[in-house]
């Protein structure tokens, strides 16, 4: 196994530091879940939420988890000095961003026909 070179070790320590940041949002994400779980049951009672977001609310910790996973595999994989680091942490940027997204989405998925019905009973 052959080790990186200087210059690509401080190129991967930037790219951890992505990796680090993108972890950290996906992380404020899942403590920011739990609001929304309190506004659902006030503008949504008795509606059944969505599959996704139903997902993402009970799997929340699993997936920091998994976000802080990514990150700790990074770090492991640049201390080692290992070639894949960097396979590694772009991959663990690529899960951190397409989690993102789809918690994005999840946590607004109920809310976007609550307009609609917002003001249709108005009429």
């Amino acid at each position: 196994m052959a080790a990186i070179d200087s210059k690509t070790m401080r190129s991967t320590t930037f790219k951890l530091m992505e990796l680090g940041l993108l972890s950290a949002s996906n992380l404020l994400l899942m403590v920011v879940m739990h609001n929304f779980e309190e506004i659902y049951r006030d503008a949504l009672p008795g509606r059944p939420l969505p599959a996704i977001t139903t997902f993402i609310l009970d799997y929340r910790i699993f997936l920091g988890l998994v976000a802080s996973a990514w990150l700790i595999a990074g770090i492991v994989f640049v201390r080692k000095g290992d070639r894949f680091a960097i396979l590694v942490i772009h991959c663990g940027m690529l899960w951190c961003i397409l989690q993102a997204g789809l918690t994005v989405y999840g946590l607004f998925a109920p809310m976007l026909g609550l307009s609609i019905g917002m003001s249709d009973a108005t009429r």
